[in-house]
């Protein structure tokens, strides 16, 4: 294979297997023709040898004949699809009028086919590229999906980790191999903030960097400049690892790529991560948002394991107080039938000092559907010969309704003969603790629906990219329609990202402490200019209008507002005739700026009102293909309005449709949260 004359433009390594001798020759004189790509041609006379260069070498594209002796292109063909890995875009070749035989090789797993007597030097160039661009897509799409698959394995095992220990442990093992990295390391801010603490070390020596070793703050390192800055720190190769941190030249990582990222939940720093790669890297944006999910989700769920470590860590304190102090104490003599209470015993029940206390009265006090459960333990306590301990749970009713968790432990006192004669321990309040392991339940319960979200509303997005690609091969004919294609496809892959950028702003907003903000100078005009501009790309047939009228400008998080502005126009759309004009209006009002989207569609329901906002509401039972749904989108909405100190709010009615507004004051009323 002959280089050819040095050129500017792209290469291109093309492998033809042909045994005609003037079809090679004619396909070369072609490639050479090629107006943007340098095209670098290797031949093969026989399929065995196609098949030989194929093992030993990386194409961009093969061109395969069908029609050879010994092997025809088919056999070729099949034999290359069932080599582990292989994706190589291949076009095949038949004489003209042999459609059956293009259908068999397309089935057999070619990109596309070519009639040789049709073949030009501009139909050769763009088929090999509209092929090659079909399998980068392609690969992307099974990349999403592959992530996609991993953020949801690694989410569910971290709402799963209790301890700290158990959150680590999960990132350690799935996190890097989801990343695809060899080693990485965890090291945890101190108390005091001067050093890291490294926790855990896969994949390193114990040269390079040990469990327990301290990294000081002030060096310059990776790790510590992520959790300094909160930024993502990449170096894809050895020379720029070196070059921007000389302290790693006398060290023994041995890797020649890293990347480095903080952990931070609820604005405050945690610690950090350090990932490293066997090979040079280059760190993509989509790899880059990977690190940040990663590195967010792992630091979120390590700040749950803290709060539920100091939270048992606290019951235990409390319980051994309440013993020593002997509070709540209660004795009940069985056969006097006197009920005997403290001051700290009483209160908890509700009884006034100077009540006298009877069996009924207590009975009385126990909430009727736990009675039952208490009357069939008393009654296997009595009839017990050796159980004497006892350990209850359950609700007392106060004056009010009011309800109060009481855990009641001690002994049951037996007499010569061995029946019980009294009951004698203390009684202490759980109402908060059990209110707690409520809300830790309705987290986790909310943990895992966010997970099915994942998995379920990712659906359509992919299965969208994968039903154009398939469009895309059968359509035969490669003229400007299969290129728009290729932008729907990118489209929707853009789209899988937004979805999962918006659940992980749902997790944040809900779990994390609320939505961040970065304020700056920002013009409001020009922001719904560019979003109208978008959306009148994507509905080129619907109707948008705008008018804004006085100074709209504002300290704004500019990335956060085209979210909001994003959110209300496209939902406009959506729910609006097709035939029917969406409104869009932006007002100066002294200190606020006001936004309202207007649409005509179906009003919103009263009943439905209330909880516009609220998360994982629909307005109908059924999924949403003609109703209207309010899944994730309005709640982010709402979230990064108020994150701004702004309010939103909807009217709708049949007659005048429906309307959101948005007001917003130009300049924040409290400070902003520290870094």
């Amino acid at each position: 294979m002959s280089p050819g004359p040095s050129s500017s433009k792209p290469q291109r390594r093309i492998l033809v297997i042909d045994d005609s001798p003037e079809d090679r020759e004619a396909f070369r004189r072609f490639l050479r023709q090629d107006a943007e790509y340098q095209n670098l041609v290797q031949e093969a006379v026989t399929g065995k040898e196609g098949l030989e260069a194929c093992r030993r070498g990386n194409f961009d594209a093969v061109l395969l004949d069908q029609h050879m002796p010994q092997m025809e292109g088919l056999e070729v063909l099949r034999l290359l699809r069932a080599q582990p890995g292989w994706s190589t875009p291949t076009i095949a070749l038949t004489s003209t009028g042999q459609a059956d035989v293009a259908r068999q090789m397309l089935e057999a797993g070619a990109h596309d086919f070519l009639f040789k007597d049709d073949v030009t030097a501009s139909i050769l160039s763009r088929t090999i590229t509209h092929a090659i661009t079909r399998e980068r897509l392609r690969r992307k799409v099974a990349q999403s999906a592959r992530r996609s698959a991993q953020l949801q394995q690694i989410t569910a095992e971290l709402s799963r980790a209790l301890t700290s220990r158990q959150v680590l442990d999960v990132f350690l093992q799935l996190g890097l191999e989801a990343l695809g990295a060899q080693a990485g390391f965890v090291a945890l801010l101190s108390a005091d903030g001067a050093s890291l603490e490294v926790d855990a070390t896969p994949g390193f020596s114990s040269e390079a960097v040990r469990p327990g070793q301290h990294i000081p703050m002030s060096a310059s390192l990776p790790i510590t400049d992520a959790v300094r800055t909160g930024a993502l720190i990449t170096c894809g190769t050895l020379e720029e690892k070196y070059a921007r941190y000389p302290l790693l030249q006398g060290s023994n990582l041995g890797y020649p790529a890293l990347a480095a990222c903080s952990l931070r939940a609820a604005g405050k720093r945690l610690g950090g991560i350090s990932i490293a790669y066997a090979q040079p890297r280059v760190f993509d944006e989509e790899e880059r948002n990977f690190l940040l999910v990663l590195s967010r989700q792992c630091a979120e769920a390590l700040e749950r394991a803290r709060l539920y470590e100091a939270l048992q860590e606290s019951e235990a304190q409390r319980h051994l107080a309440l013993e020593a102090a002997h509070l709540g104490t209660l004795s009940w003599g069985l056969d006097s039938g006197q009920v005997e209470m403290d001051a700290a015993c009483r209160a908890l029940y509700g009884f006034p000092p100077e009540l006298h206390l009877t069996p009924e009265a207590v009975t009385e006090r126990i909430h009727p559907e736990d009675r039952p459960r208490l009357q069939a333990w008393f009654q296997a306590l009595r009839l017990s010969a050796t159980s004497n301990e006892y350990d209850e749970k359950y609700r007392v009713l106060l004056e009010g309704g009011r309800v109060r968790w009481v855990l009641s432990r001690g002994r049951a006192l037996r007499d010569a003969q061995g029946q019980v004669v009294r009951l004698v321990g203390i009684n202490h309040d759980i109402t908060q603790l059990v209110l707690q392991r409520e809300e830790e339940q309705r987290r986790a319960d909310f943990e895992q629906k966010l997970v099915g979200i994942v998995s379920h509303d990712l659906k359509n997005p992919l299965s969208a990219i994968l039903m154009q690609s398939a469009a895309a091969v059968r359509q035969g004919g490669l003229d400007e329609r299969v290129l728009k294609m290729m932008t729907r496809i990118q489209s929707s892959a853009e789209r899988a990202s937004r979805m999962i950028v918006d659940l992980l702003d749902f997790t944040q907003a809900r779990l994390g402490g609320g939505i961040p903000v970065h304020r700056r100078a920002v013009e409001a005009r020009e922001v719904v200019a560019q979003v109208l501009e978008e959306a009148r790309q994507a509905f080129p047939r619907r109707k948008l209008s705008f008018t804004a009228t006085g100074e709209t400008t504002g300290q704004w998080d500019g990335d956060r507002l085209v979210q909001v502005v994003t959110n209300l126009v496209q939902n406009a759309l959506k729910y609006s005739p097709a035939d029917s004009e969406v409104q869009v209006q932006l007002s100066s009002l002294g200190e606020h700026v006001e936004l309202s989207v207007h649409n005509q569609g179906t009003p919103i329901s009263a009943e439905w009102l209330p909880r516009l906002f609220e998360p994982m509401q629909r307005a109908t039972s059924q999924e949403d293909k003609t109703g209207r749904s309010v899944g994730l989108g309005l709640y982010i909405v709402k979230q990064l309005v108020e994150a701004h100190e702004g309010t939103i709010s909807v009217h709708s009615d049949a007659s005048s449709g429906t309307e959101f507004t948005v007001r917003l004051p130009r300049l924040p009323h409290s400070p902003a949260p520290s870094p």
